[in-house]
């Protein structure tokens, strides 16, 4: 269902805009053709999937943070250097050098606290915001799997692994201090299990019909 409240009315003389302003419920009294802009609220529509201006998916969350993985590593966010990443690597999807894997490429990162979206706690990690390439059959796939756990009731999610290498450790903890990230890896089966991949939904899009009429059916409209 979707809710039409206020519109824009804009008249058409010679083909070019004599005017637009924003109505309610006052009728304008000018010739020719009007054309109305009606915005439309639809919470279908408004919850779509961001893409960008290439038609390619934008895909987001934490891909590393400072807890324990499974191989009983962990890795300071503050020490990991991200600008070969930003500059020249990947999103991949699943390990692997194969050129079909390489689906995508990064758009931001931020260090910071982050909120689990399943299990509501505060992750202390790096988040990144990237783009899927469309046209590639894998990161269709990626997107196809990704939507279909957003839509679930389960609590799993697909994560990331980061591909790089540790410039130091602490002596002391093992813990990695320094490293340089060059890829990120969208994977079902992360080591490190509190970060996940979601994808960026648009709520600023414009959703809108454009309608043109006469005088007459203007003022049926506004009636």
């Amino acid at each position: 269902t979707c809710e039409l409240s206020l519109f824009t009315v804009t008249r058409w003389e010679g083909g070019e805009y004599m005017g637009n302003e924003q109505v309610d419920n006052t009728q304008q009294h000018t010739d020719d053709i009007y054309r109305i802009f009606v915005p439309i609220e639809d919470d279908a529509l408004m919850k779509s999937l961001e893409v960008d201006e290439n038609g390619d998916y934008i895909v987001q969350g934490v891909m590393t943070s400072d807890a324990m993985d499974e191989e009983d590593d962990s890795i300071s966010p503050d020490g990991m250097d991200c600008s070969y990443f930003l500059e020249k690597g990947w999103i991949k999807y699943e390990h692997g050098n194969k050129p079909e894997q390489f689906i995508g490429e990064p758009l931001e990162v931020r260090v910071g606290q982050f909120e689990h979206p399943t299990t509501m706690k505060s992750v202390n990690g790096i988040f990144v915001k990237g783009r899927l390439f469309q046209q590639r059959e894998l990161a269709q796939q990626a997107v196809r799997t990704i939507t279909d756990l957003q839509k679930s009731q389960t609590k799993r999610r697909m994560g990331w692994s980061i591909e790089g290498n540790v410039k130091e450790r602490n002596r002391k903890t093992g813990k990695i201090q320094k490293s340089v990230l060059r890829n990120v890896v969208l994977t079902m089966n992360p080591i490190n299990t509190t970060t996940w991949a979601e994808l960026a939904k648009s709520f600023e899009r414009d959703h809108s019909l454009t309608i043109d009429m006469d005088e007459q059916g203007l003022d049926k409209a506004l009636s």
